[in-house]
């Protein structure tokens, strides 16, 4: 559990939290493609602090059925990383909503990036049906 403890507090998953936006409630994760909706996550937390951040690692390590989401002000290059995170994770780069990077990371060191104004992170296998140009909507 120390193990599990020092890597939520030590991992570095998107660059940075500043300029993000918040809201408290939670939310879904749906994919649209072709007028087609499906459900990736029926609870989805934004990210905007540490705090938030370690809940949401715990979460993941104890549910398929949830998703991280971090918001920013403008589109840019944005890091994933699973550095000292015993999860493997699927993480999605959105441009408004607008699917532009799938990736998978391996636990403990997966690197990745993408540009977007969002990152969405779910645990592995559940955005493998994901490419971009798929629509992700939060409702």
């Amino acid at each position: 559990m120390s193990l599990l403890l020092f890597s939520l507090i030590s991992t570095t998953a998107v660059e940075t939290f500043e300029g993000g936006r918040t809201e408290s409630y939670p939310m879904c994760v749906i994919r649209r493609r072709d007028g087609v909706e499906r459900t990736l996550s029926s609870r989805a937390d934004r990210m905007d602090s540490l705090g938030s951040r370690m809940r949401g690692l715990l979460r993941l390590f104890r549910s398929e059925d949830c998703a991280l989401v971090f918001d920013f002000d403008s589109v840019a290059e944005r890091r994933a990383s699973t550095l000292l995170t015993p999860l493997a994770l699927d993480v999605v780069w959105t441009e408004n909503g607008q699917v532009t990077r799938v990736a998978r990371l391996n636990p403990w060191m997966g690197f990745a990036r993408g540009r977007g104004d969002g990152v969405m992170e779910f645990p592995a296998g559940v955005a493998e049906d994901v490419r971009p140009g798929d629509e992700l909507v939060l409702r």
